[in-house]
């Protein structure tokens, strides 16, 4: 898949979700999504797509921090840190 016009961020989109998508356990190339959301529609476009990965990915917890992160950087959602810090889950042999 090719972008083919320069500033068609649907098309850039897409094709960042393939890649996301065609490799599930690649959770940098996910991330990039949610990036490029942030930058292109806000921080609550990837505050979305960072609650449906951790809604839908099997290793939740490099998406949660990420979220946490994002609420660091959001002086409205820094309140909500706390709670998200409760429903993390840490990786497979990492104490809670």
């Amino acid at each position: 898949m090719r972008v083919q016009a320069k500033g068609d961020t649907a098309a850039a989109e897409a094709q960042m979700r393939a890649i996301a998508e065609a490799d599930p356990s690649n959770s940098a190339a996910a991330l990039d999504v949610a990036r490029f959301l942030i930058r292109g529609e806000g921080v609550e476009a990837g505050r979305a797509e960072l609650e449906r990965l951790i809604a839908t990915a099997e290793d939740k917890f490099t998406f949660q921090m990420a979220l946490a992160q994002l609420a660091v950087s959001d002086p409205k959602a820094f309140a909500d840190l706390a709670e998200m810090a409760k429903k993390a889950v840490p990786p497979q042999g990492v104490a809670a």
